[in-house]
């Protein structure tokens, strides 16, 4: 899916164009001014229809046809490529729309579209994990019908930017950057050594004083300041990219964190605490984040998806990276007298230790009362363990719905959210589950589940998703709760207050590989009747907030990682008496 979230401009002269952006189930936005935009919505049903999620747009600039592609992808038909039915001119949208996808696989993700220079010949660069190399490159001369172009080199990772940048010459991003000068016939790397891997943009521009350059974005940068997140070559459009070198960022506060997980325990001072990153993998540190040093944890990949500590149990945690394998266990993450002397342990697990399909904080779940009860949500079904990892127990889900993340509440059932297939309960395990809310399809996304004791018998629980968040009442149903904000802003996090049940978090703009925008903090003193913004102002509330912990010892302090700008701390200087 689109990174950052789907953008296009068409031009119809030199000073004239529409500019086209999408908000997720809100459809197409367009404005011909810059200033004013207009919401259309290409089909009925509105935030409920998936294809109203749109996540790539393009533009034929030979035709004046708007292309769209939505997140509404099945097994058994096209992935869905649209185009408007005429020609936009300036002041005059078209908003008709037919299907323009033949020739395309079905559940694949369509990153980037981009015009060949010349009526009818566009290009886009497409995720298909069914299929291997599920990277892939279609092209079309007549707009309608796509045909796949040589298979790239193996890249391992999601797709991201794609340009044309010349007549048959595209550059695109996986791992490393790729240029094709036969519009897709053959590829060849521009990479060079030490470069960072994982390519998220590219930019070309002229200088009247040093001529062309072709500049790159990365996703990270190396702890030890190898690496940097720029990248630029001298360029000649229809040419190989030549001379590159690194762009120094040192100083920028770029990191892309996971989790921000604190471990302490009451009646003691120590908060050690650990940040979970791309490239740069576990970090900690013993004082409040002024210093940190990496926290070897098994597993071979450096991206530390996932940590979780034991309620019941503050030195015991478990960690994923992203090379799914293996699960890291530690019995002393607080006694340890520092963070260098925390060891981890190495479990093997079963069809391997995750993560779900959208990587995420809470792919990890620990019973409350029980430390060696976990389970972790994986790509395709879900893994339980009653005994600290040495055994486990793996059930798919009805309709093999895909699991995303984990919850394990006081009465030990266990809650799994997904991708389209919303919430799933079970009392044993897996054996049996129950459809617990938002079952109807109409959701792409549900990050995450809590639930509060405040309410009634029942309890309250809340729902993080892709449309924003919803609260389920005693005796009731799941409902959006309009008070958290715009349903157009993803809700990637929400946590319930250890020290009041009242009192709720919600962080906003991060959802894994599907999508990311500028997101914000957010706490309610009443159990989700209304919220205040705890980011308005800082620089904080331009990044994806992927993850929030409340300090289990001291509510005043409320921990927050960011995806592009690292780790947080919130201190109440005066909490709010809890309801």
């Amino acid at each position: 899916y689109a990174d950052p979230n789907p953008f296009a401009q068409l031009k119809f002269s030199a000073s004239t164009s529409v500019i086209l952006c999408a908000k997720a189930g809100y459809g197409l936005y367009y404005s011909f001014d810059g200033n004013n935009f207009i919401q259309h919505l290409p089909f009925p049903g509105g935030s409920e229809n998936l294809d109203n999620f749109i996540s790539t747009i393009g533009v034929d600039e030979g035709t004046g046809k708007v292309y769209f592609s939505t997140m509404n992808n099945t097994n058994f038909e096209p992935t869905k490529l649209y185009r408007s039915t005429c020609a936009w001119e300036d002041g005059a949208p078209c908003l008709t729309w037919e299907l323009a996808n033949t020739g395309l696989p079905g559940q694949a993700s369509i990153s980037s579209i981009v015009y060949g220079g010349s009526a009818n010949r566009l290009a886009l660069l497409m995720d298909n994990p069914s299929s291997s190399p599920y990277t892939k490159v279609f092209t079309t001369t007549d707009g309608m019908n796509w045909s796949n172009s040589a298979a790239l080199p193996s890249t391992s990772w999601t797709p991201r930017p794609m340009i044309a940048s010349a007549a048959n010459q595209l550059i695109i991003g996986t791992v490393l950057p790729y240029i094709s000068n036969d519009w897709g016939a053959s590829w060849n790397t521009i990479s060079y050594p030490y470069m960072h891997p994982d390519t998220r943009s590219f930019y070309t521009s002229t200088y009247s004083a040093s001529g062309t350059y072709l500049w790159a974005s990365t996703d990270g940068s190396g702890s030890a300041g190898v690496y940097h997140n720029i990248s630029r070559w001298n360029f000649l459009p229809g040419s190989t990219p030549t001379s590159p070198i690194q762009i120094n960022t040192n100083g920028m506060n770029t990191w892309q964190a996971f989790f921000m997980a604190v471990c302490t325990q009451s009646g003691s001072s120590r908060k050690r605490l650990f940040l979970g990153s791309i490239d740069n993998g576990l970090m900690a540190s013993d004082d409040g984040g002024t210093t940190w040093i990496p926290a070897r944890v098994p597993g071979s990949c450096a991206d530390n998806i996932s940590m979780q500590f034991a309620p019941s149990n503050p030195n015991r945690g478990y960690t994923i990276t992203c090379d799914g394998l293996v699960l890291g266990k530690t019995d002393n993450a607080y006694s340890a007298a520092t963070v260098a002397a925390v060891t981890w342990s190495s479990i093997s697990v079963p069809g391997g230790a995750g993560g779900s399909s959208m990587w995420n904080n809470a792919s990890i779940a620990i019973d409350p009362i029980n430390a060696d009860r976990l389970c972790l949500a994986r790509s395709t079904d879900i893994t339980i363990s009653e005994d600290g990892g040495r055994n486990w127990t793996s059930q798919r889900l009805p309709g093999n719905a895909r699991p995303i993340s984990a919850y394990i509440d006081a009465s030990h059932s266990v809650y799994i959210t997904t991708i389209d297939n919303g919430i799933y309960k079970t009392t044993d395990n897996g054996a049996t589950w129950i459809p617990f809310g938002l079952n109807d399809g109409s959701f792409k996304v549900i990050s995450k589940i809590v639930h509060t004791s405040y309410g009634g018998p029942e309890g309250t629980f809340f729902a993080a998703t892709s449309k924003g968040l919803y609260r389920k009442l005693p005796g009731g149903i799941f409902e959006y709760i309009s008070a958290a904000g715009d349903a157009s802003y993803v809700v990637s996090d929400v946590e319930v207050d250890p020290n009041c049940a009242s009192r709720i978090y919600i962080g906003k703009g991060y959802l894994g590989n599907y999508i990311s925008h500028r997101g914000g903090v957010l706490v309610s003193y009443d159990n989700g009747n209304t919220f205040k913004s705890i980011s308005s102002g800082l620089s904080l509330h331009q990044s994806p907030i992927s993850d929030i912990q409340v300090d289990p010892v001291n509510p005043n302090l409320v921990y927050v990682a960011s995806f592009g700008l690292g780790g947080w701390t919130y201190t109440w200087q005066s909490l709010p008496t809890c309801n």
